[in-house]
């Protein structure tokens, strides 16, 4: 399998994943990106780069599948939620294999609220979490919230777009109101929730057939741009650490076979810690790669990107004896126009301060 079709080219996420298969494939790979922009495609990585529609429209899969003739490709990979969802209903279409989850599974981790009860009839400790329907209803919702901060974010979405922290029902409905009057969202796009203060991880598990193939984890330590954001954070770390816990592992796998029984391709899954240290699934980003996708790639026995090829083409021969895949003490460094970078925790405690 060597000819790979990538959507959302250009953006840090895919120009990442396509930066780990050259970096430690053994093989050449011929890849190409789709994204909706010439912009996007002028600071794509790839050798090959085609604008497409968005993934709402209806000509989306036609003009993927053109693509897909015209350059022999063997795999397509969405790599925003948006595509996953498009790719996921409408993958008997394409003209090339695809790796993803049940359209049910994609269907319930698409919708932040879908997946929040799902994750509270499975047992798993959760934020109290209520649909907005107008900005009547957050007075109430903020009273029976008991912790001092609220969470605001838009059920549908990434990147922590839309999403921040507040005091008051005050401030969030002015929030709220701010995004409906000068972005477009609408009132009951958007969750009021307990906000976690513990912790934070990134967990990416990979699957087939209902079989667990990969875990790692990794702390996300401080964010990209959070200190323009007015809730400080991102979904996405500037500063990243490997690590292990049992307790989020058990959790984590246990949610992934509730949510699609044969699980298979990429669940990756967000966890905060609430203010005891209880263990919350906040979401799952499933189908595509994390953006921090060089940790998980150029760390441990095996990369994960080449073992997503692998299983993709049925091949199982590459995974890891043992599924946890934890190299202890890598740390992930990212900054705006630069290449992230991997180091170890011990060569950074090196560097000394002053002259």
């Amino acid at each position: 399998m060597k000819k790979i079709l990538i959507s959302a080219g250009g953006s840090a996420g895919t120009n990442n994943l396509i930066k780990s298969f050259q970096t430690v494939s053994n093989i050449e790979l011929d890849i190409s990106t789709v994204s909706t922009s010439k912009y996007f495609c002028g600071r794509s990585s790839a050798s090959k780069n085609y604008i497409i529609p968005h993934s709402n429209e209806e000509n989306y899969i036609d003009e993927i599948n053109k693509i897909i003739t015209k350059n022999n490709i063997d795999l397509f990979i969405p790599n925003s939620d948006a595509e996953v969802v498009r790719t996921g209903k409408d993958r008997d279409q394409l003209k090339c294999k695809t790796f993803l989850p049940s359209n049910k599974a994609i269907e319930t981790c698409d919708d932040k609220f879908l997946f929040y009860k799902k994750m509270i009839s499975i047992g798993s400790y959760q934020p109290k979490s209520f649909n907005i329907n107008s900005l009547d209803d957050i007075d109430e919702l903020r009273n029976q919230i008991k912790t001092e901060k609220i969470w605001i974010r838009p059920k549908v979405g990434a990147g922590s777009k839309a999403a921040t922290w507040t005091y008051t029902s005050e401030q969030a409905k002015n929030w709220i109101s701010l995004w409906n009057t000068l972005r477009g969202f609408n009132i009951e796009d958007f969750v009021i929730s307990e906000f976690l203060p513990g912790r934070d991880f990134a967990v990416h598990t990979m699957w087939k057939d209902g079989e667990l193939c990969l875990f790692k984890m990794a702390e996300r330590n401080e964010y990209l741009l959070g200190a323009s954001r007015l809730s400080g954070m991102s979904s996405t770390p500037s500063i990243a650490t490997t690590c292990f816990d049992q307790e989020i592992y058990n959790f984590t796998t246990k949610a992934a076979k509730e949510i699609c029984p044969k699980a298979t391709g990429n669940f990756n899954f967000d966890i905060k810690m609430g203010t005891n240290g209880e263990v919350a699934i906040t979401e799952c980003n499933i189908g595509r790669f994390f953006n921090i996708t060089p940790i998980f790639d150029r760390t441990g026995v095996v990369p994960s990107c080449l073992l997503y090829l692998s299983l993709a083409n049925n091949d199982h021969s590459i995974i890891p004896e043992n599924k946890i895949d934890y190299q202890k003490d890598k740390v992930l460094l990212r900054e705006l126009d630069t290449e992230p970078v991997i180091i170890d925790q011990k060569l950074l405690n090196d560097f000394e301060t002053g002259i």
